[in-house]
C-alpha cells in the first residue's frame, strides 16, 4: 500500500461507510453486484470493456451519488457528476 493510500490519509468519515449490520452489509453488496452485472450488460452491447473497466466505474458511481448526497452547493454536486459521467463514459468507450 502506498503512502497516499494509508487508512491515515483517507477521510475520516470512510470507516462509516462499514457499517455493523449484516442486513444492509448484504443490501449494499447485492446493489453493487446489481450494478456490476446492469453496467456490464449495457456497456458490452456497445463496447469491448471487461470485468475491472466495470468495478471501477461503479465504485466511482456509488462514491459519487453518496458525496453528492452530501454536499450542499448545487454547483459543486452538479460538477462532480458531471466529472463522473465523463470518466465512466471514457472508460466504458464512450457509451
Amino acid at each position: 500500500m502506498s503512502k497516499e493510500n494509508t487508512p491515515a490519509r483517507w477521510p475520516s468519515w470512510l470507516p462509516d461507510i462499514n457499517i455493523k449490520n449484516d442486513e444492509v452489509n448484504t443490501a449494499y453488496a447485492n446493489t453493487y453486484q446489481g450494478m456490476n452485472t446492469a453496467i456490464m450488460e449495457y456497456a458490452k452491447s456497445y463496447t469491448r470493456c471487461d470485468e475491472q473497466d466495470i468495478l471501477s466505474v461503479t465504485a466511482m458511481i456509488i462514491g459519487a451519488v453518496a458525496i453528492a448526497r452530501t454536499l450542499k452547493d448545487q454547483g459543486a454536486i452538479e460538477n462532480l457528476l458531471a466529472a463522473c459521467r465523463r470518466e465512466a463514459g471514457a472508460k466504458l468507450g464512450g457509451v
